[in-house]
């Protein structure tokens, strides 16, 4: 009475070996390192030994660039910049730097205030903004900083 159920596929994703790196140092004060590529076969055992090439290299790179990483990055560009854009810091901690001409703007008001909504001319403006802050400066001339 052998039953035997493959419940493998329930386990998840499984991963097949298709590459290794084996890093080399020498011994001594001046250190050096060297770092060998190894392709698997259809078993999984190490075949083809060769240095690891500078693409081999940007591969493994972008593949350990994770999702928390990725997640970190702010404001990083996918294309040309609109020319109001006058410059970004794409860090973790981002700023962006940009400048708006003058122009008819509808203004909101919190009921508070006693002020109505509505249309006003707003002066060129520079703008400079982080993740947690804005600052808004009134520029006197509408010509790009």
């Amino acid at each position: 009475m052998s039953n035997v159920n493959d419940i493998t596929d329930n386990f998840g994703t499984l991963y097949h070996p298709k590459s290794a790196l084996v890093f080399y140092q020498t011994k001594g004060t001046n250190t050096y390192m060297y770092v060998e590529h190894f392709d698997m076969n259809k078993n999984g055992n190490p075949i083809n030994a060769h240095p690891l090439t500078v693409n081999e290299a940007k591969i493994l790179a972008k593949a350990l660039h994770t999702d928390k990483e990725k997640d970190k990055a702010f404001l990083k560009p996918k294309g040309i910049l609109p020319t109001n854009i006058l410059h970004i810091n794409p860090s973790e901690k981002g700023t962006v730097l940009w400048y708006t001409k003058a122009q008819e703007q509808q203004l909101y008001f919190v009921n508070g205030l006693g002020m109505p909504n509505g249309k006003a001319s707003v002066p060129s403006m520079l703008w400079y903004a982080s993740k947690n802050s804005l600052a808004v400066f009134a520029l006197t001339t509408d010509r790009r900083p």
